[in-house]
């Protein structure tokens, strides 16, 4: 028995008085801790998010910027897919972690890489589709080589010049002109080049809006040097 009115007086406050005190005291100690690390954790994200939105426009912006401002590649009339540089472009964006970083710190730079990319995907989609639907016409028709190699330059917008080359007789270059011409006015075919082409201006125009924002990024992350005063 006296092992457990011990006890109960350990538990037991003696004072009632300054019970309800301490226990306020307590509480609000603890809430004021709990907040006071919460927020330093939210900080701690917050900077991480900011370091992170900061390397990956570091690792984007400069090489992405030099890579569209290359001049234009040698055109290939062989092969309709992603012209070299949106190819180049695509595949530099994939790997740069975008979705993070817009996701952590999104501004006008981001959406307009995200508009971009998405832009390239349905390009390069179109081109599969044109590029599909030429396999079955000479699959179905047979497969000619310089009349698919006419209608490839004709559908990547190949001049005269390119063309004239292709077969340099000009009766066979009239006979292959007549079968190209039959082809591209398949309506499958005709569907697929348009939609290819659509996506080829709008590749273009995203791009032209998206360089003078890489250009800005740039000039901003430059260090600025004040000039000397003369004495």
């Amino acid at each position: 028995m006296t092992a457990l009115r011990d006890w109960i007086c350990m538990i037991w406050p003696a004072n009632w008085e300054t019970f309800i005190p301490d226990l306020i005291v307590g509480a609000i100690t603890g809430v004021v801790i709990g907040v006071f690390v919460l927020l330093l954790q939210l900080g701690v994200e917050r900077r991480g998010r900011r370091r992170l939105a900061r390397q990956a426009s570091l690792r984007t912006v400069q090489p992405l910027l030099l890579l569209l401002q290359r001049p234009k590649y040698f055109p290939s009339y062989t092969n309709i897919a992603l012209p070299r540089k949106h190819r180049s472009a695509l595949d530099f964006i994939e790997g740069a972690q975008l979705d993070e970083w817009h996701e952590q710190r999104p501004t006008e730079l981001t959406r307009r890489l995200m508009r971009y990319r998405s832009i390239l995907r349905d390009f390069d989609r179109d081109g599969d589709n044109l590029s599909q639907a030429l396999e079955r016409w000479f699959a179905i028709h047979g497969p000619e080589p310089k009349v698919r190699q006419w209608v490839t330059a004709k559908l990547l917008g190949a001049g005269e010049y390119v063309l004239k080359d292709i077969p340099r007789d000009k009766t066979e270059r009239r006979r292959i002109s007549r079968d190209a011409d039959e082809v591209l006015d398949h309506r499958n075919i005709r569907k697929s080049a348009g939609a290819y082409r659509q996506a080829e201006r709008r590749a273009e125009k995203a791009m032209s809006e998206l360089l003078p924002v890489l250009i800005a990024e740039v000039r901003k992350g430059r260090p600025q040097h004040r000039p000397r005063r003369h004495r």
